[in-house]
C-alpha cells in the first residue's frame, strides 16, 4: 500500500465519521427527558422505545463523544453531551451505598439489575477516563 492509497482511506474514514457516523448519534442519542443516552434505534433510525440503559452502552456512548471531542471534532458540542452521559452514569448508575455501577437501569434511571458486573465496570473506567482527559472534570478520576 503506497501513501497515496493509505491518505485515500484516511480521507474515506474521516468522511464516514464526520458526515455519517458521529451525525446518527449526536442527533439522536441523548435522553433529553430522562438523562443519559438512548442506544436502541430502528433501521430508519427511530427510538424503539427499549426500556433499558445498559452500563455497557452507557459507558461506550461517553467513550466515544469524549474521545471525538478530545479529538478535534464537534466544536465543543460533544464535551457538553459527553457532561450528560457522564452526568447520568455518575447520578444513576453509581451505587451510592456500596459503590460500583449498576448493570441495568430503566430508561429513567431506576435500577433493574443491580449486579456490579466487572466487565461493565471496566468499560466505566474506560469511559471516565476518556471524559476527563476531554474535558477536564475530575469526577471521572
Amino acid at each position: 500500500m503506497n501513501k497515496s492509497e493509505l491518505l485515500q482511506y484516511r480521507n474515506e474514514a474521516h468522511k464516514h465519521l464526520t458526515t455519517e457516523l458521529l451525525p446518527f448519534w449526536t442527533t439522536r442519542m441523548k435522553d433529553e427527558i430522562n438523562g443519559g443516552f438512548i442506544t436502541h434505534f430502528d433501521v430508519n433510525g427511530n427510538d424503539t422505545g427499549e426500556d433499558e440503559k445498559s452500563l455497557i452502552a452507557q459507558a461506550r456512548c461517553l467513550y466515544t463523544v469524549s474521545s471525538a471531542h478530545r479529538a478535534g471534532y464537534g466544536n465543543g458540542e460533544l464535551a457538553a453531551l459527553a457532561k450528560h452521559g457522564a452526568d447520568f452514569m455518575i447520578g444513576k448508575m453509581w451505587d451510592n451505598e456500596f459503590g460500583g455501577f449498576y448493570w441495568m437501569m430503566d430508561r429513567k434511571g431506576n435500577v433493574k439489575i443491580d449486579k456490579k458486573i466487572l466487565y461493565g465496570l471496566s468499560f466505566a473506567i474506560y469511559s471516565l477516563s476518556e471524559y476527563t482527559l476531554a474535558t477536564g472534570d475530575k469526577r471521572g478520576n
